[in-house]
């Protein structure tokens, strides 16, 4: 686990550092739960997504906060669009892929994630994000 690489990327801006920071370990096939819950404590961000391959959709993600795991986190699932367009496809304007998460919620899990470069000098990109949601309770507080 020791040297693990950790990209470091803002959601919600488009200058770095201004931003929702968010963690992305590109390859943690082979890291077992504790060690990605101590990497996501070591890095600190309120959100770090580690990438595992999938046999339902095109890429699995695995979410913590430095405290616990998440089934769910659209910020991380928008963030790992922005990787995969940087990293993965540099070449191209846009991509499209689905991604597994939360299946431990009822639901198949696939998520379809888009996203399209906007501003090459700037490096921006708009995510898109398609999944369900559902309502649960009104609430005064």
């Amino acid at each position: 686990m020791s040297g693990t690489q950790v990209l470091h990327y803002d959601a919600f801006s488009r200058i770095p550092g201004k931003g929702n920071p968010a963690g992305i370990v590109r390859d943690a096939e082979g890291l077992q739960q504790w060690e990605m819950q101590q990497i996501a404590a070591s890095v600190g961000f309120n959100e770090t997504t580690f990438v595992l391959p999938s046999q339902v959709a095109d890429v699995k993600l695995k979410y913590f906060t430095p405290g616990h795991e998440m089934d769910l986190w659209g910020t991380a699932s928008g963030v790992m669009g922005a990787y995969a367009l940087t990293y993965m496809e540099p070449h191209r304007d846009s991509i499209a892929f689905t991604v597994e998460q939360g299946l431990e919620c009822g639901y198949d899990g696939r998520v379809k994630v888009e996203v399209r470069r906007t501003n090459e000098v700037q490096k921006s990109l708009k995510v898109y994000i398609t999944g369900e949601a559902v309502f649960v309770k009104e609430m005064i507080v």
